[in-house]
């Protein structure tokens, strides 16, 4: 599928009208890896907004890879759970996400008719193999967000099923530091899912890297970051996207 032809574009709205929001929990495959995850993998499941994608979101993904994850699932949401995304409409970032990996035989990409991981979680498991494992990877924000029951209806039901069938693999970043970390899954709440839950630190040169930032030095005519990895770039020019 080639990301700068037309038909392309048509394709993927297409394929975006056909997922429906008000149905069951689906993620919808653009691209599957070859071969997908087997019985006793690992499937690493990676949900954001990648708007646009940047090199912290590749060294998440890679961690992943490093920490033996078969299959990586880029997934995003049609429709957001807690921010509505700007600038870059959802079939760009799809063609931005299959310009880094559409090449990629160890990726998946697709997209998710509803924004809880739990929701993801349950659309995975009708799918996968036997005994193969989920793991969500995030970063430190997300990890916080997860943990918050202002997202649940019933807080403690919605995580104990969650981890029951998911394990979490976060990335350190921002100003969070393992004491951080200690302090949030020290909370009684939160202690019967710490075994659930592993962290890795990004290298500090990505520490501070925000799809957000990147967004803000654009439209104010600053140019595109050194983060955005350079085929995000050439597409960002192509489509004069982020300009304000």
């Amino acid at each position: 599928m080639d990301p700068c032809k037309r038909e392309t574009v048509l394709f993927l709205r297409r394929f975006l009208e056909d997922i429906a929001l008000d149905g069951p929990p689906e993620i919808r495959w653009l691209k599957r890896a070859s071969p997908p995850v087997g019985e006793g993998e690992a499937l690493g499941v990676f949900p954001a907004s990648f708007n646009p994608p940047t090199k912290a979101h590749l060294w998440i993904l890679e961690e992943g890879r490093r920490k033996g994850l078969k299959e990586l699932a880029v997934v995003l949401d049609k429709r957001p759970l807690d921010k509505e995304v700007r600038e870059a409409e959802l079939v760009d970032r799809l063609l931005m996400l299959l310009k880094l990996f559409g090449d990629r035989r160890d990726v998946s990409l697709g997209v998710s008719n509803q924004g809880l991981f739990l929701s993801k979680l349950r659309a995975l498991q009708g799918e996968l193999p036997r005994g193969a494992r989920v793991v969500l990877l995030m970063g430190w924000d997300t990890l916080v967000r997860l943990l918050d029951p202002k997202y649940y209806e019933d807080w403690e039901a919605a995580l104990r099923e969650l981890f029951s069938g998911a394990e979490v693999l976060v990335g350190l970043r921002g100003e969070a530091s393992w004491g951080d970390l200690e302090a949030l899954l020290s909370r009684p709440e939160n202690l019967p899912f710490r075994d659930r839950i592993s962290a890795f630190e990004l290298p500090l040169s990505l520490r501070s890297v925000s799809s957000t930032e990147v967004r803000r030095q654009i439209a104010e005519g600053r140019g595109i970051p050194s983060v955005v990895p350079e085929e995000v770039k050439d597409f960002i020019r192509k489509r004069a996207l982020y300009r304000g």
